[in-house]
């Protein structure tokens, strides 16, 4: 299986050329099961790596076996009965190569995964990460959310460490390319030069850059798939129990078809303005909304459109038979980011989370939208509107 990855010019800008990289790392996962001269799992001694996270007691090489491999993938898995004791049996890969980073040059560490299971509560890892002999660590994280695909978000979670003990680090979110799932592949990047810059890309996108806090490694390359306790809220469920029966027991998976890393030099770059162009066939969709009964947010994407030619989005819910405009009378239009998101709070009002349909339209400049007060049918001069509905 050859390595295939989409680089944009500005990527290129970067640091990227083809005479300025040099790959010191390159697994494309081929025959049977991972190679065990390039990968190892943790021991039961300590030895820095950790065996135990969350709810999850990690397979160690005393009892277990490398991750096989299939259709060109590592497949990584996490199993609800663990023979050990009452906890998830989860997989932590790690290279044995360490690789190490100077000031002046980058390390590029490229991993193509997807996660296989549409259940909550399943975490799929993928980072450089080394404990340092002071006991603190350095840590580029890309997690991989399985409640992200519950909630139809599909955003991947980045974190940075940087010789720092465990705790929350500084997490941020970022969307995947328009339409993208985490339930299939994509080519995720963490680019780390020491003392200049953290970079994430997502096929090819930049989707975050840290400059304050920067790790220097060295790293090991781990990619693990775990279930996290209730502390981490966003990615827990309760839906998901360990079990104390193997008849009982229940496999979740994460497939990893290629790890590939490289070293440059680092090149001047200065960002272009973002385009005020959101890709795509023209129109708007609802990606999120609460539950009935509950407050909170919609939230949404619009795609095919140009951003100085569109107002934003206008928001309606009907309860009771009846529309109104949320957020409210005075603020009725939501903006659209940059990357073509929006998201507007419609529970302002007493019995707004009883709303059983919420309704968004695209908006272009120059449009004026009538205020809803609990009428049934929208106006006439709304009729030719793009707009997306979703009822609950």
């Amino acid at each position: 299986m050859q390595w295939s990855f989409a680089v944009e010019p500005m990527e290129q800008r970067l640091f990227l050329s083809a005479s300025g990289s040099k790959i010191i790392f390159n697994d494309q996962f081929t025959g049977t099961s991972v190679d065990g001269r390039y990968w190892y799992i943790p021991k039961w001694r300590y030895n820095g790596d950790g065996t135990f996270v969350g709810r999850t007691q990690f397979r160690c090489s005393q009892n277990a076996e490398l991750p096989e491999v299939k259709r060109g993938a590592a497949r990584l898995v996490l199993d609800s009965y663990n023979p050990t004791g009452f906890s998830f049996y989860g997989t932590d890969l790690i290279t044995r190569q360490i690789f190490r980073i100077k000031r002046g040059t980058v390390l590029d560490v490229r991993i193509r995964a997807k996660m296989n299971n549409a259940v909550g509560g399943v975490v799929g890892g993928l980072f450089p990460y080394m404990v340092k002999k002071s006991g603190a660590h350095d840590e580029v994280d890309t997690e991989l959310l399985s409640n992200e695909i519950v909630s139809g978000k599909n955003r991947v979670e980045t974190n940075v460490y940087a010789n720092e003990g465990l705790g929350a680090g500084k997490p941020a979110y970022a969307a995947l390319p328009r339409g993208g799932k985490l339930s299939g592949y994509h080519n995720y990047q963490m680019v780390v030069s020491p003392g200049q810059f953290v970079r994430w890309f997502v096929d090819g996108r930049l989707v975050r850059q840290e400059t304050a806090k920067v790790p220097s490694g060295p790293f090991r390359v781990h990619l693990n798939i775990w279930a996290p306790a209730s502390g981490w809220a966003e990615a827990y469920s309760s839906s998901i129990q360990p079990v104390s029966s193997a008849k009982k027991n229940r496999r979740y998976s994460m497939d990893v078809d290629s790890v590939v890393v490289r070293t440059a030099k680092a090149k001047p770059f200065t960002p272009t303005p973002p385009s005020d162009v959101i890709p795509g066939e023209k129109g708007i969709q609802i990606t999120s909304v609460p539950a009935l009964g509950a407050a909170g947010f919609a939230e949404g994407a619009v795609s095919g459109i140009k951003l100085s030619e569109y107002a934003g989005v206008a928001v309606f819910i009907k309860v009771s038979g009846g529309w109104w405009t949320k957020p409210y009378f005075s603020d009725p239009i939501t903006k659209i980011q940059s990357d073509g998101t929006w998201k507007a709070d419609i529970a302002t009002g007493g019995h707004d989370p009883d709303a059983t349909a919420i309704r968004a339209y695209l908006v272009p400049k120059g449009v004026e939208v009538p205020a809803m007060s609990g009428g049934s049918t929208f106006p006439e001069s709304m009729s030719s509107l793009l707009y997306a509905e979703r009822t609950r």
